[in-house]
């Protein structure tokens, strides 16, 4: 996928951390492991959204977290000293 102009990679901030849980949420939604873990389709985008919230939280404290300035996509890596 190309960046398109104007997009520009940059650390997340705590402030967006919800809009990009909240995106990943909707990203994972249809995926089968998540169907498995989270079985009741009416709630599963919003516990999935929670449960990414966690990851990027831990991801934030002990690694580094980058999205786009349209926040349309996310990378997150922890160290592995940990």
């Amino acid at each position: 996928m190309m960046r398109g102009e104007g997009t520009e990679i940059v650390g997340l901030e705590a402030d967006r951390l919800g809009q990009a849980a909240a995106m990943l949420g909707r990203a994972f939604d249809d995926d089968p492991m998540s169907a498995y873990l989270f079985p009741d389709a009416a709630n599963r985008q919003r516990k999935l959204a929670w449960s990414m919230g966690c990851m990027l939280r831990f991801a934030m404290d002990h690694g580094v977290v980058e999205t786009t300035t349209a926040m349309d996509g996310l990378a997150a890596w922890i160290r592995s000293d940990l």
